[in-house]
């Protein structure tokens, strides 16, 4: 995989369709954005759920993966308009605007967007309790096109509309007090929960939505059949059940106290044994977080914690 600046992506030839240019290329080009919930570099490497789906499409079609991140998320869809990439893996929200400009590929997901508040504070209830508040969401996103139509019904309703954060960032800033809300997909807060507990979802602004991958709109839709066909088989196999329960499992129940205590933990406890842990994930060929996560399960992590039973930590 390679992570470089922009380049166009030429057609040799109107005879020959878009999957077949990709394949003679030996590249197909993603567009997506770094956040929890997409693509980001992990301690092993490139991770998140839409580079694991990313990587097992180049894979299906044996090219490489290139993926670019562009500056910033409100330039995503103007590039896929145009051709500047193949498809966008970037959690984008299909809307009827989007679509005008963009094919989409099948859903993968189901969120809703959600007003984020600090635990704390007064909790808004209703789109009227924003007005007069500091309200920020990234320029270009769903969220800002779904407050533009809110205010056709509120038009006190008021927000900033930023470039240079993303929504994770902008939780964050709700997390700090440094703003009064935010518009958050819920997924988007369901992975962040953990690292601002205090971070809170108020209200959805919105029914079900979906989220898929953005294709850029050539001539030939090969491209599309290729992606509706790989997202077919994995819904039939369960595999991409199994990716969402991967990276969205341990957001259910979450739980204030636990999450405080894991971070402390995670500071002071676990960064003694981390390369125990990777040693033993390599030598066995097992994640090494699967087994950090037993060891917290069983004795969070200390060395010498003694069970009822007699059995030793970690």
């Amino acid at each position: 995989m390679t992570v470089g600046s922009m380049a166009s992506v030429g057609c040799n030839s109107p005879a020959v369709d878009t999957l077949t240019q990709i394949k003679q290329r030996g590249e197909i080009h993603f567009l997506t954005r770094n956040s929890p919930t997409t693509y980001y570099e992990g301690v092993d490497g490139p991770t998140g759920l839409e580079y694991d789906l990313m990587k097992r499409f180049a894979d299906q079609l044996g090219v490489k993966l290139r993926v670019t991140m562009p500056e910033n998320f409100a330039d995503i869809i103007p590039m896929i308009a145009t051709g500047q990439a193949d498809i966008a893996a970037a959690g984008l929200t299909v809307t009827g605007s989007r679509r005008s400009r963009i094919r989409f590929g099948p859903a993968y997901q189901k969120i809703r967007q959600e007003v984020i508040y600090r635990a704390g504070k007064e909790i808004p209830s209703k789109i009227e309790d924003l007005i007069g508040k500091r309200v920020v969401v990234v320029r270009g996103s769903s969220h800002e096109a779904q407050l533009r139509k809110l205010a056709e019904s509120y038009p006190d309703l008021m927000w900033e509309s930023v470039e240079d954060r993303s929504s994770e960032e902008l939780i964050a800033e709700v997390w700090k007090g440094n703003i009064d809300f935010t518009v958050a997909d819920s997924n988007e807060m369901a992975i962040n929960q953990a690292f601002y507990p205090e971070a809170r979802s108020a209200f959805p602004i919105t029914q079900d939505e979906f989220l898929a991958w953005g294709i850029s709109p050539r001539p030939d839709k090969s491209l599309d059949s290729a992606v509706k066909d790989f997202f077919e088989a994995l819904k039939r196999s369960g595999e991409l059940d199994q990716l969402l329960e991967r990276y969205y499992s341990h957001t259910r129940g979450f739980n204030y106290t636990e999450t405080r205590i894991l971070r402390h933990h995670i500071k002071k406890r676990l960064t003694l044994y981390l390369p125990y842990f990777k040693e033993a994930g390599r030598l066995y060929q097992i994640d090494w977080r699967f087994l950090a996560a037993i060891g917290y399960q069983e004795s969070h992590w200390k060395r010498r914690a003694i069970s009822p039973t007699g059995v030793r930590g970690i």
